[in-house]
């Protein structure tokens, strides 16, 4: 019996050690844009595809995963790009805005990021709101906290997407400020984490009762 036991240990060790990277599985990111508006007006935009060299003043980026553009009412052309990201246990996920301002430019711009996880069938909804642009450079003034009187910058829906045999939570939203033509560039991010089931866990519990049950097979049979 002793022999069989050992031999049982080593197979469970085997399965955990084989199962329990499964347990922390990737899982992909993608961005889009929606619900564009400038001074509270809707504004058509333009697809910039995947891989595009944007160009304004003081800058010049690679779009690796496109975006979105338009010229607002002051003569800025506004950049959105997309992000995509593979995470494990955490992901962040941003969307970047470049402006090229050629004077100073204070509209109000808000938008909407769609996150899609592992291409699920839904996705989550970060909204960017009441964000004040600042003086040449697009400068982005974010909340009370920069010196303005508008409002509460993001927010996300809903609170968890299942995908995969993954569900994936949002933990948390933020708007960062800054000057659009330089490295310090506003951004719109997000972070998320992701559970999935155990089946380390699982076979642990399968391989128990396996053990049970030899162990009372093995009595019935002595008798």
């Amino acid at each position: 019996m002793s022999i069989r036991i050992t031999g049982l240990a080593a197979l469970t060790a085997a399965m955990l050690f084989v199962t329990g990277a499964s347990s922390q599985a990737s899982y992909t990111l993608t961005t889009s844009v929606t619900g564009v508006t400038y001074n509270g007006l809707a504004v058509s935009t333009t697809t910039i595809a995947a891989g595009a060299t944007i160009t304004g003043i003081g800058f010049s980026e690679v779009a690796t995963n496109g975006g979105v553009s338009f010229v607002d009412s002051a003569g800025s052309t506004v950049y959105i790009l997309n992000d995509s990201q593979v995470a494990n246990t955490f992901g962040v996920i941003n969307e970047q805005v470049f402006v090229s301002a050629p004077g100073t430019d204070t509209g109000v711009l808000n938008f909407i990021t769609l996150i899609n996880p592992n291409g699920a069938g839904s996705s989550f909804s970060e909204t960017l709101g009441t964000n004040q642009t600042g003086s040449t450079g697009f400068q982005f003034l974010i909340g009370a906290g920069q010196n303005t009187i508008l409002g509460p910058s993001t927010s996300i829906a809903p609170a968890t997407i299942t995908a995969g045999g993954q569900t994936i939570t949002a933990l948390l939203t933020a708007a960062v400020s800054g000057n659009a033509n330089s490295s310090q560039n506003a951004a719109v991010s997000a972070i998320f984490t992701s559970s999935v089931p155990e089946p380390a866990s699982v076979a642990m519990l399968g391989l128990g009762l396996l053990s049970v049950g030899g162990v009372a097979l093995r009595r019935r049979m002595a008798k």
